[in-house]
C-alpha cells in the first residue's frame, strides 16, 4: 500500500506535523493498541519515508509522550520497529492524525504470481493514435493498463509545460466499449480487469494527446495476467 500527503507545492514544504507535502509514502501496517495504561484502544498506523528520514513530529511519532514502553514493546511485537527511535524513516501515527496528514491511500495488487507483458514507444512519431492487442494464451483475468509522464516530470513551476501537463490520453477496450482517460496529474489509468479465454486477442485503442508541442512523445500499455508465470500474455501495436 502507499499513501500521498496534500499536494502543497514543493517536497520541502511541510505539513502542520512534519509530513513533506506532495510525497508519496509507504504504508507498513496497522493494528489496534490496547493501552497498558486502560484508556482505550487506539488504531495505530506504520509508515516509511522512503527518503530514508522521519520527520512527522505528532501523536506516536518517536519521541511523543502518548508511548509508554508497554505500549512499545506491544507494537513491537506485532509490526516491529516501535523500540528504537531511528529506523530509516519509519513512523508510527494514530488513525485519526494520519486521515490529517494523508489524502490518498492506494492498495496495490502483488504481481509476484503474474505475468507481464507491454508495448513501449518512445518518441512517438504518429499522431497519437494506435491499435493494440492483448493475447492470452489460457483462461485468465488480465489488467491492462496505459502510462505517461507524470507530471512531475515536467516541473510544476515550468509554464512552458501547461499543455504538456494539462493533454489528455485514453485507453478503450474495443470489444467491451469500456474506456478509461488520464493527464498527467495522474499519469496512467487502468480498465477494469478483463475475463480472457484461452487463445483470445482483444484489441485496444490507445490515443495519445500529442498536441502541445512542449509534450513527451513516451507511453506504454502494459498487460498483467493472473493465471502464473508459466502463462503467457501477448500485447503487440497493430499500425506501427
Amino acid at each position: 500500500m502507499t499513501s500521498a500527503t496534500h499536494f502543497c507545492g514543493s517536497q520541502a514544504a511541510y505539513e502542520m506535523e512534519g509530513t513533506a507535502c506532495s510525497h508519496a509514502f509507504t504504508f507498513l501496517g496497522c493494528m489496534d493498541l490496547e493501552k497498558h495504561d486502560g484508556s482505550g484502544t487506539v488504531r495505530l498506523v506504520k509508515m516509511r519515508n522512503p527518503w530514508g528520514i522521519d520527520e512527522y513530529y505528532g501523536k506516536y511519532s518517536d519521541n511523543s509522550s502518548e508511548w509508554t514502553p508497554e505500549d512499545r514493546k506491544t507494537v513491537n511485537d506485532k509490526l516491529g520497529d516501535a523500540l528504537t527511535g531511528k529506523s530509516e524513516g519509519i513512523f508510527f501515527l494514530d488513525l485519526d492524525s494520519y486521515m490529517k496528514n494523508f489524502q490518498l491511500t492506494q492498495v496495490n495488487l502483488n504481481t509476484d504470481k503474474w505475468y507481464l507483458d507491454y508495448f513501449l514507444r518512445l518518441d512517438d512519431t504518429t499522431n497519437g493514435s494506435h491499435e493494440i492487442t492483448v493475447t492470452s494464451d489460457i483462461d485468465q483475468v488480465v489488467h491492462v493498463g496505459m502510462h505517461g509522464y507524470q507530471d512531475r516530470t515536467y516541473g510544476w513551476y515550468d509554464w512552458e509545460c501547461d499543455g504538456a501537463r494539462n493533454a489528455v490520453h485514453s485507453l478503450r477496450d474495443n470489444k467491451s466499449g469500456s474506456s478509461v482517460s488520464f493527464s498527467s496529474a495522474e499519469g496512467s489509468a487502468w480498465l477494469q480487469p478483463i475475463q480472457f479465454s484461452a487463445g483470445e486477442t482483444r484489441t485496444f485503442s490507445a490515443d495519445m494527446d500529442w498536441y502541445d508541442s512542449e509534450i513527451a512523445k513516451d507511453f506504454s500499455l502494459t498487460a498483467w495476467g493472473t493465471g502464473g508465470k508459466t502463462s503467457s500474455i501477448t500485447v503487440a501495436n497493430t499500425n506501427g
